[in-house]
């Protein structure tokens, strides 16, 4: 980076001497003259430096990051919109059922709506065929479609 750096301040200085001398002696043929010497003079600065700044850059590029992944404003909706409506209907599920379950939900956009594609319920082994059935009515009620249910291996 400092050859960079002493790279373009050569190249400040240099076009500020052209200028101001430019200044002083006009624009006429000397003006022209001085400002093709100092032109040159920045060349032959960015040339002596060239092979560090190549490396110099080589590395600052090797140490930056991967590239970034920048999710669209209507995916990153999306997700949100599908993270609360997971929480809200676990949270209500134990509500009404006293039962905790873990929800996985697809959603999509269609023209002019947001859809469920895909819904799992996860339940705990302790969950009676009742409850499931019970689970799953008001779940298809909710989302309008029929989830898909996976109880829980029991892991004592």
């Amino acid at each position: 980076m400092h050859a960079f750096q002493t790279a373009a301040s050569a190249f400040c200085i240099a076009c500020i001497c052209a200028e101001i001398t430019t200044l002083l002696v006009g624009a006429g043929w000397a003006g022209r003259c001085i400002k093709a010497v100092a032109g040159l003079y920045i060349l032959v600065i960015l040339f002596r430096l060239a092979p560090q700044m190549k490396l110099e850059l080589k590395s600052a590029a090797a140490a930056a990051p991967a590239a970034v992944s920048i999710q669209s404003t209507e995916t990153s909706l999306l997700q949100g919109t599908q993270e609360r409506l997971e929480a809200d209907l676990c949270a209500e599920c134990e509500r009404r059922f006293g039962t905790k379950v873990k929800l996985e939900i697809t959603l999509t956009r269609t023209e002019q709506t947001v859809r469920a594609e895909k819904v799992l319920v996860i339940l705990p082994a302790a969950c009676t065929s009742a409850e499931q059935s019970r689970i799953a009515a008001y779940l298809q009620q909710e989302l309008g479609m029929a989830p898909i249910l996976e109880v829980q291996e029991d892991t004592e």
